[in-house]
């Protein structure tokens, strides 16, 4: 779900047309380091890089509905004495938001087809097929409310989750949007291009291993909870549209874990339950505000 959710948050980003939703990032580079951290029942650590890209193509249409295309790039490179592995995800997205005649409401379809697996490459047994449906009430030019449902066909089973969120602006230097349980943002404008506030995600997903034929899949987070992420971030606008951003934060229920083709989990010997530790990440975007330009006060 990871790369979906990361697909969510900048569609649902680009649907606003009120102050409530604050940008859109067409294009995000980012590199994200997990400090090395110790396995249970083991003294060796475990260091987990990420590199991550996203694309965002909208299409706005004459009756002021928009086609949404893109996608997104994700690798987890995984190093300790054990060895080493990497995990890929590719996240398309094909969507379609639709702005009703009563303009308190709008309805947002996506489909997301995804190949999530240990290998470079597009196999079948690779691919999961998933979507999400969300409605957006406007309750008024600072405040809307979302609702809806995410589904994808991971390789534990059937994924299901509700979907519940908001877009608001209470003041005007502060923007609080989301939508749980996948994340929520608190953005406050400190200047007239420093942005801080705190975020928080919650992830699962699950990447087709291909290391014997033990070896089912490797699933990402506790099977109730999910992986979870609690980072403060800062956003320092360079010029009006490219922005540089950093992030640094703890991880809770964090677990690469291997199941069979059965679904019971089995020993491996790099993905294997570790301590919590520290995240931090650095990036850049291309990025349009939706609550004025960037450079002015």
């Amino acid at each position: 779900m990871k790369s979906a959710l990361s697909v969510l948050f900048f569609v649902l980003l680009y649907s606003a047309n009120v102050l409530g939703q604050p940008y859109i990032d067409i294009i995000n580079l980012k590199y994200q380091n997990f400090l090395p951290v110790k396995y249970y029942g083991d003294d060796h650590k475990l260091s987990v890089e990420e590199s991550y890209l996203s694309l965002n193509i909208p299409v706005p249409l004459k009756n002021k509905d928009v086609i949404l295309t893109g996608g997104v790039f994700d690798q987890l490179s995984f190093n300790s004495a054990h060895g080493k592995k990497d995990l890929y995800a590719f996240n398309f997205q094909l969507g379609y938001l639709k702005n009703w005649k009563n303009t308190k409401w709008k309805t947002l379809f996506v489909v997301l087809p995804k190949i999530s697996s240990d290998q470079f490459k597009v196999s079948s047994g690779s691919f999961q097929p998933g979507g999400i449906l969300l409605f957006t009430y406007v309750k008024s030019a600072n405040l809307q409310y979302k609702f809806g449902g995410y589904y994808n066909k991971e390789f534990f089973g059937n994924f299901y989750m509700p979907l519940l969120g908001l877009e608001w602006k209470p003041l005007p230097r502060l923007n609080i949007f989301g939508v749980l349980p996948g994340y929520m943002i608190i953005e406050y404008k400190a200047t007239s291009k420093l942005y801080s506030g705190l975020s928080y995600q919650c992830l699962t997903a699950s990447y087709r291993l291909h290391d014997g034929e033990n070896y089912a899949f490797v699933r990402n987070g506790d099977k109730f909870w999910g992986q979870m992420q609690l980072k403060l971030f800062l956003n320092f606008y360079i010029k009006k549209y490219i922005v540089a951003f950093g992030e640094f934060g703890h991880s809770l229920c964090r677990k690469y874990e291997v199941y069979n083709k059965n679904k019971e989990r089995i020993a491996h010997p790099v993905f294997k339950k570790t301590h919590d530790g520290f995240i931090f990440n650095l990036g850049l975007a291309f990025r349009i505000r939706q609550d004025g330009p960037s450079l002015k006060k």
